[in-house]
């Protein structure tokens, strides 16, 4: 493969860089990427990798971890992705605001030319060049989802299941049961309605217990209407 080269045009100076290209002068922007890269911390390892069953920093952690130290010192990211079937190419550009800029290209081939090869074949070329170019700590390998071992997921978290309802005793259904004859309810399926109103509850006996003094408050009014004691 031919070396690409880049000349400076003040001094006709070839410059070889292999994969990685520049403009004639860099003093600028090396001096920007030092300053950024003083106060340029590690990218968090917040996503899974479940081929490897470890953990890595996504492209989202790496561009926390750079963009606003990029940004503070005049540095901007371009990328570019394109491919030719499987064989996929991301071009990254870091350019200064004095105009001089670095230039590199990095190819891997995915497993198929699917959309969804395709993409995670992106995603994975973003997050290496981006680190690489800027010098953020790289992190585990999530390739696995370019060759069609798996996608890569972040791992779910665990929700704490709801504490169970404590729900009437059957004591206190059956101490219920003198105030809803004296309210004029002869039967639980005639109470329903009510027990619906006060806890949303189907019956007695699925009602929760924390309703207990509203559906009593309730009967006794009914019954006191009624002007029958209990």
């Amino acid at each position: 493969m031919a070396t690409e080269i880049d000349v400076n045009t003040e001094t006709g100076e070839i410059i070889p860089s292999g994969r990685l290209t520049m403009s004639p002068q860099i003093d600028a922007i090396a001096a920007a990427l030092s300053k950024a890269q003083e106060i340029m911390e590690g990218a968090a390892k917040d996503s899974a990798n479940p081929f490897f069953k470890s953990r890595y920093a996504d492209l989202a952690s790496v561009w926390e971890a750079c963009r606003r130290p990029l940004a503070l010192n005049g540095l901007c990211m371009v990328q570019a992705p394109s491919a030719d079937g499987p064989r996929v190419t991301i071009e990254t550009l870091l350019a200064h605001s004095s105009g001089q800029w670095f230039r590199s290209a990095l190819t891997v081939t995915a497993k198929d030319d699917s959309p969804q090869s395709v993409g995670s074949a992106v995603s994975y070329l973003r997050r290496y060049a981006l680190q690489s170019i800027v010098g953020v700590a790289p992190a585990d390998d999530d390739g696995e989802a370019a060759q069609g071992r798996g996608e890569t997921k972040a791992e779910p978290k665990r929700e704490k299941s709801a504490p169970k309802p404590e729900l009437l005793t059957e004591s206190e259904v059956n101490a219920l049961k003198p105030y809803a004859k004296a309210a004029g309810f002869e039967t639980s399926d005639a109470m329903a309605e009510l027990v619906t109103t006060v806890s949303g509850a189907k019956s007695m006996r699925t009602m929760e217990r924390r309703w207990l003094p509203e559906l009593q408050a309730a009967l006794e009014g009914i019954a006191a209407a009624r002007g029958v004691a209990k």
